[in-house]
């Protein structure tokens, strides 16, 4: 993801705290916007590992929790509900 200077005054966290995450696999400054990385590709799933990652994302960020699915309390690991492309066999 490409964050740029205004987003950290909607953050919970300064862009320092976020570049010193143990979980990026690539961080990137450039002039105008920072560059963050912490997935192989594009998130797919808002549940198990990718979802996990995510809560990491939301808690950082914003100091919140997420939860999947809604109402759950935490992220879960099986695959639950989503486009029927997605959902194993």
């Amino acid at each position: 993801m490409w964050l740029g200077p205004h987003f950290w005054q909607y953050a919970k966290c300064t862009k320092e705290e976020a570049l010193a995450a143990d979980f990026w696999l690539e961080t990137r400054e450039t002039a105008h916007y920072t560059y963050f990385r912490c997935w192989p590709t594009a998130f797919s799933r808002p549940d198990g590992e990718q979802g996990r990652v995510q809560q990491r994302l939301w808690r950082l960020f914003f100091h919140e929790d997420c939860e999947w699915p809604p109402g759950s309390g935490s992220i879960c690991d099986e695959p639950m509900y989503g486009p029927p492309e997605l959902m194993p066999p």
